[in-house]
């Protein structure tokens, strides 16, 4: 009995010592993100969302719509080709409690952008919302138009 009541001390004290490590190692919205990518360089991209999510209690895994973002998100790379790297596009935020970091995801074929939203309500950072696409090239064939050009912009008063 005694052996018992050890083994399954030690079994806690070990969750509870990597629970809290992998909590404290995760403190701001770069290291989610950089733990995020290297899951997903590994072509574990299921591991990655999940580890996304995990920031968020409120967001049930077995939610059909996470469900379908691995599955999408897994043939979409596989149709792409060899995966290269990621490249920060930029980072927006409302106070230091509401920020999206947009990166542009490699391809052999063609790139991906990917938006992390995060919010921090009181001291911790949770994934908010996540989002990917292809809209890239057409953002651009759109910010080259003559009125987009910054002489043809209405002044700002």
């Amino acid at each position: 009995m005694k052996t018992i009541k050890v083994i399954l001390l030690l079994f806690l004290m070990f969750n509870c010592g990597t629970k809290s490590q992998s909590n404290s190692s995760f403190e701001t919205p770069e290291s989610i993100i950089e733990q995020f990518f290297l899951d997903y360089r590994k072509g574990q991209i299921e591991q990655a969302i999940i580890f996304l999510f995990s920031s968020n209690e409120y967001v049930d895994m077995e939610n059909e719509e996470i469900k379908k973002l691995k599955s999408n998100m897994k043939e979409t790379a596989e149709a792409l080709g060899t995966y290269y790297d990621e490249v920060l596009i930029n980072k927006v935020s409302i106070t230091d409690a509401y920020v999206l970091y947009s990166y542009m995801v490699k391809y052999d074929r063609q790139p991906l952008r990917f938006s992390f939203l995060f919010y921090k309500a009181n001291d911790k950072w949770r994934m908010q919302n996540f989002s990917y696409d292809d809209e890239l090239g057409n953002e651009l064939e759109e910010a080259r138009k003559a009125y987009r050009l910054p002489e043809n912009l209405p002044p700002i008063e």
